[in-house]
């Protein structure tokens, strides 16, 4: 599971480069919960946002490195300003 979280690492970050994520989540079941629940659902899913955060995390970047990250490139911080589709 870190490795899949570690390979997102570079693209959360902050519109002023710093890098933001913090920790991840464990494997989380979905199959727990009645698919209608939430694969079709037709409100909105915060009991599940909920349930996902109360879940098991780990820290991604041990704290005595926080510091030490560096912030994104400014091609990087161009790229989050690309939009792929235009609003109507």
């Amino acid at each position: 599971m870190r490795e899949l979280a570690m390979s997102f690492f570079h693209e959360y970050l902050l519109w002023n480069g710093k890098k933001s994520l913090r920790a991840y989540s464990g494997p989380f079941d979905l199959s727990k919960f009645p698919p209608q629940r939430w694969v079709t659902a037709g409100e909105d899913l915060w009991w599940l946002v909920e349930a996902l955060d109360s879940s098991r995390h780990f820290p991604a970047v041990p704290k005595k490195s926080l510091r030490m990250l560096r912030k994104a490139y400014p091609i990087e911080l161009r790229a989050m300003k690309l939009v792929e589709w235009k609003s109507r």
